[in-house]
């Protein structure tokens, strides 16, 4: 995992949320 820095978000799953609002 890279530390994101746009959206560190991570849902349960532990990928980015950042593709659905």
């Amino acid at each position: 995992m890279a530390p994101y820095g746009r959206h560190r978000a991570l849902d349960a799953s532990g990928h980015v949320a950042n593709c659905r609002p």
